[in-house]
C-alpha cells in the first residue's frame, strides 16, 4: 500500500510536467494496441473503483482519481488518429493548440458543473467546477460558479 500511495502521489505532482505520452508512460511512436495496453494497466492503478477496496486514505483516492481523469483525456487524445495529429503538431509548435483544447476541456467542466448548479446538485458541480478552474483559471465566471457551489453544497 505504501508504495502505491507514493506513485499515485508522485504522478499527481507531475501531472503539469507531462505530457499526454508521459501520462500513459508509452514512447511517442506507441501504437494503438501500446497505448491501449497502457491505458488498461494505469487503470487497474487509478481508478477509483479499483482503489475503494484497498483503504487508501481520502486524499490519495482524490489524487487518484485526479491522475485517472488526466489519463483517461490522454488516452482519448492519442487513441483518435486526428487528435492525436494535432496534439503531435501542438507538442512541436509554441503550444496555442494545446492551450485550446485545454480551454475546450475547461469550458466542458464548467457547463457540466452549471448544469448541476442549476438543478441543486453543488456537491456533484464543484467536482466539475475545480476542474475548470484548474484548467482555466483566469475565468472570472469559473471562480465565482465555483465559490457558490462551495458555499451553498451541504456540509
Amino acid at each position: 500500500m505504501r508504495s502505491l500511495r507514493a506513485e499515485i502521489h508522485a504522478k499527481f505532482e507531475a501531472l503539469g510536467a507531462l505530457d499526454h505520452y508521459g501520462l500513459l508512460g508509452v514512447a511517442r511512436g506507441a501504437d494503438a494496441a501500446q497505448l491501449k495496453q497502457a491505458y488498461h494497466r494505469a487503470a487497474k492503478t487509478y481508478h477509483p473503483d479499483a482503489l475503494a477496496r484497498g483503504g487508501l486514505d481520502a486524499q490519495t483516492r482524490e489524487r487518484a482519481s485526479r491522475v485517472f481523469a488526466e489519463i483517461g483525456k490522454a488516452q482519448a487524445v492519442l487513441a483518435d488518429a486526428e487528435r492525436r495529429s494535432a496534439y503531435d503538431a501542438s507538442l512541436a509548435s509554441d503550444g496555442g493548440e494545446l492551450d485550446a483544447d485545454r480551454l475546450a476541456s475547461a469550458e466542458t467542466n464548467y457547463r457540466k458543473g452549471e448544469i448541476l448548479v442549476r438543478q441543486g446538485n453543488f456537491r456533484g458541480a464543484v467536482d466539475y467546477l475545480r476542474a475548470a478552474v484548474e484548467l482555466w483559471p483566469d475565468e472570472p465566471e469559473y471562480q465565482s460558479t465555483l465559490g457558490w457551489a462551495l458555499f451553498k453544497k451541504t456540509p
